[in-house]
């Protein structure tokens, strides 16, 4: 696998992955096809960033971050997703290092990402806590009741 930054030739192939995880929720979709209409085609942004990961037949995971506004060393981690065809091969965590590569080349010194506390996110949870994340905050019934925000960092 090849991890490269998204062009504007991926745009449809981004939106095909984006559909195929089940993870997501239309809603969510709609979201992270916002971010990556905005980091394609505004060229004069500066808030997010995607890259992929990529086989020889199609895009197989991204990442989308970007600096966080009114800090001067933090970052966000705001979308990671795998196609499940392609799941359990270290390929989020592949991304999650070429993250922290390019957080570090411009002196980020904390990470932040947000989740959910739903079962459906059990293995998102789980898979921040395998990576170092540590769990800074817990807004109860955040999303809806009985569904926390998790707030996570990770310091660079």
């Amino acid at each position: 696998m090849k991890t490269r930054i998204v062009a504007k030739d991926d745009y449809e192939a981004m939106l095909e992955l984006f559909k195929a995880i089940t993870l997501f929720t239309d809603d969510e979709r709609l979201v992270i096809k916002e971010l990556l209409d905005t980091y394609l085609f505004n060229e004069t942004q500066k808030d997010y960033l995607f890259y992929v990961s990529t086989s020889e037949k199609q895009l197989t995971a991204f990442i989308c971050f970007g600096p966080t506004p009114m800090t001067s060393n933090t970052f966000d981690l705001y979308w990671v997703g795998t196609h499940p065809e392609y799941r359990r091969q270290g390929l989020a965590e592949s991304l999650i290092n070429v993250m922290k590569d390019y957080m570090k080349s411009q002196n980020a010194k904390i990470i932040r990402v947000e989740t959910a506390s739903q079962d459906l996110y059990s293995q998102t949870v789980a898979f921040y806590d395998r990576l170092g994340f540590q769990a800074e905050a817990r807004l109860k019934d955040f999303y809806r009741d009985g569904d926390d925000l998790i707030i996570y960092t990770m310091r660079l």
